[in-house]
């Protein structure tokens, strides 16, 4: 009888130890869901969802079919370009802002960061970019960066297509090719989070 008492008693605290073990599991994870549940990324901190415009970029081109990709560099350092991926752009860089990317001087100091891909043959075939903006009305800056762009003398002639978005406090944008073009609205849509076409125009 004695025997039997110390097999119950030592199942009891057993079954005990599981119901308490398999808590702090439940609890874990559901913590863990509620951290990580703050968009598409969720890698930035200070309840940002995006750590940065490069970051923003890799999400786009990285959900774009491979069958519509591109040979393509990143970056504004042309002498060590990122191949095939997007790449960080200097916004100090001020004249290759409005060379390449086609920034206005108005949106200088408001620009916080700056990524860029550009297709390798022509960047009239396709050139995008997400900027991220300080200190001023998203919505107002991106007609600005539309009318600087629909505005600008290109070299080979205009662009197909252009397509504006916002997203929190970044403007994501790009020209060229119309199928190009389309395939990175439409990754930008599926990924970004709260993901607002401003400008969706042809400019043939």
């Amino acid at each position: 009888m004695r025997r039997f008492r110390i097999l119950f008693s030592a199942l009891l605290v057993t079954a005990a130890a599981a119901v308490l073990l398999a808590g702090c599991g439940r609890d874990k994870s559901s913590s863990d869901s509620q951290t990580n549940d703050r968009g598409t990324s969720g890698s930035a901190g200070n309840g940002e969802v995006y750590a940065d415009s490069l970051e923003i970029m890799k999400i786009i081109w990285g959900s774009v079919d491979e069958n519509e990709r591109f040979s393509s560099y990143g970056g504004s350092d042309l002498e060590n370009p990122v191949m095939d991926a997007p790449g960080n752009f200097d916004v100090s860089q001020t004249d290759a802002l409005t060379s390449t990317l086609i920034i206005p001087q108005s949106l200088y100091d408001k620009i916080d960061n700056a990524a860029s891909l550009i297709h390798m043959m022509n960047a009239n075939n396709f050139t995008g970019a997400a900027i991220r903006i300080n200190g001023t009305d998203v919505p107002a800056a991106a007609e600005e960066l539309r009318k600087s762009i629909t505005g600008n003398q290109f070299m080979c002639g205009f662009p197909e297509k252009l397509v504006i978005i916002t997203t929190g406090n970044y403007i994501v944008y790009a020209f060229g090719l119309e199928d190009s073009v389309n395939s990175f609205k439409g990754a930008a849509e599926k990924m970004l989070k709260d993901a607002q076409v401003v400008c969706d125009q042809r400019m043939e």
